[in-house]
């Protein structure tokens, strides 16, 4: 049979889906044993014998447990495994990061020979040479690949076969134009649209939904990673998708100039892959900072709530009343944490640039300004307990790009000298030495 239909979060937006009545995965005696205990009794209650009162609380704890919130959920949402796969998975990423990006740089540096005095890609160092030959090379590969489109059009009549070339010219144009940062911003947002697009098929709709929304009651933790590649609609994409294309260029940048500029840095090709750590790993930090709020606030928050109100009624059936009145425990998706980690850096590296809101846009205001308000509107909500956003991915994705802004770029040339230090060609050198 089916229950009330549940409300699914994401971070921007709302739905409603409905779920199937189904066994919880634990036995509700144990759920109880850790996390529930009545302690109040009703007038009826205490008119009867004791064991007829214990057997009545277990009816009740029973009844609470089928609530559609606890369908398939953990005796008690974890916070120690959450905490290590967040670390794990950070590490893992960074670690490739660093290790593609010394791959990247070694295989640069052999094909730049000569560092102009003046480079028109900005800075005065190697790795502004090596980053201007690695877009002069995707520029000669689009040409190639514009020239054998050519000859595959041929057949095509003239009058279509113009307009067939040219659109292939202007978005090859287009795309070699693009920055690294947003190119690979651009690679993010296909990834999203990609998952939003499997989600349509109604076969795969229930797997796109568990894989990639994080639900603290699932005890799923991978979902902690995969939940930022995952939309709950259009409009969610669509928001998502604007936001990072435009900070995370920003971010990206601010990543390389730091890095390319500083006093003792190791030379750097391209810093795509720092910048997909980075944002890889903001995203799971702040799906983290969500799973930890609802475990260790929402949670037995939640618990004292339908203790409370369940025992405050005699019949059994007002269970589910009581039940539906209290706030539930939702499942999160999207990238928004990741997005607010690279507008945090932005806010901080320029903090008096101005930006202008889509439902305002004639009146601009400084990023500074504006970041720090709307972090200002996720702590009210978070202590209010507003339900249309995930406050606590937001902050935690906000919190991650602070306080990557002041200790990241350190933490970085860490990650590339302990990969460089660690590659075969480092090993073997200083086993002939």
């Amino acid at each position: 049979m089916n229950v009330p239909s549940l409300l699914f979060r994401r971070q921007g937006l709302i739905i409603w889906r409905r779920t199937t009545t189904a066994r919880p995965r634990c036995s509700p005696s144990s759920l109880s044993q850790r996390s529930y205990s009545p302690r109040s009794q009703t007038p009826f209650e205490s008119s009867v014998p004791h064991h007829e009162v214990d057997s009545l609380e277990r009816e009740r704890e029973r009844l609470i447990l089928q609530e559609p919130m606890f369908k398939n959920a953990e005796p008690k949402p974890k916070i120690s495994l959450p905490i290590l796969f967040t670390l794990v998975i950070t590490g893992v990423g960074f670690g490739i990061a660093a290790t593609r990006t010394n791959e990247e740089t070694e295989k640069w540096r052999k094909k730049v020979m000569y560092v102009p005095p003046i480079i028109p890609w900005g800075g005065n160092s190697f790795s502004a040479a090596m980053y201007g030959e690695w877009r002069q090379a995707k520029g000669r590969e689009w040409q190639k690949a514009f020239d054998e489109f050519q000859k595959k059009t041929v057949a095509i009549p003239a009058s279509i076969r113009g307009i067939v070339n040219y659109s292939y010219y202007y978005v090859a144009q287009s795309w070699v134009n693009l920055t690294e940062g947003k190119e690979t911003s651009y690679k993010l947002v296909g990834c999203f649209a990609a998952v939003w697009l499997v989600g349509l098929i109604p076969a795969a709709r229930g797997f796109v939904r568990r894989a990639f929304s994080h639900d603290p009651l699932s005890g799923r933790v991978s979902t902690l990673f995969t939940s930022q590649f995952g939309h709950g609609g259009l409009l969610h994409l669509g928001v998502n998708s604007f936001a990072l294309i435009g900070f995370g260029e920003l971010a990206w940048s601010y990543l390389r100039h730091n890095q390319i500029n500083a006093p003792d840095r190791m030379d750097e090709a391209i810093s795509g892959y720092h910048f997909l750590a980075f944002h890889l790993a903001a995203g799971t930090v702040s799906a983290l900072t969500s799973h930890l709020f609802a475990a260790r606030v929402l949670y037995p928050r939640l618990i004292a709530r339908l203790s409370k109100q369940s025992a405050s009624v005699t019949p059994l059936a007002s269970t589910t009343a009581a039940a539906a009145s209290v706030p539930q425990i939702l499942p999160s998706t999207g990238a928004s944490g990741a997005i607010w980690a690279s507008l945090m850096v932005t806010a901080l590296a320029w903090p008096h640039t101005t930006v202008t809101l889509v439902f305002l846009p004639f009146f601009p205001i400084s990023i500074g300004s504006g970041v720090f308000g709307l972090v200002a509107l996720d702590i009210v909500g978070l202590i209010r307990g507003w339900r249309f956003f995930d406050h606590a991915g937001h902050l935690g994705g906000a919190a991650f790009g602070a306080a990557y802004y002041y200790y990241g770029p350190a933490c970085w040339e860490w990650w590339r000298r302990q990969a460089k230090r660690m590659s075969p060609s480092s090993r073997q050198g200083r086993e002939t030495g």
